[in-house]
């Protein structure tokens, strides 16, 4: 998962999860378990943004905020 496409559906599931009223377990389900799937997405973005501040922008490692 890298592409834009990937990141505007993650963002439709999550509103769907937190605005949207449950009408069907069944369909909550399905979206709980894709909303661990898009967690991978959002895990590999962090290490490289965090890699890039670490060699590009000189920021040090640290253990404040790191998963």
């Amino acid at each position: 998962m890298d592409s834009t496409e990937d990141w505007l559906q993650a963002r439709k599931l999550r509103n769907r999860l937190v605005h949207e009223y449950m009408e069907s377990a069944d369909a909550l389900a399905a979206d709980l378990i894709l909303a661990g799937e898009y967690t991978a997405l959002l895990l590999e973005t962090y290490e490289r943004i965090r890699a890039f501040a670490q060699t590009r922008m000189n920021v040090s490692p640290s253990n404040h905020g790191t998963p």
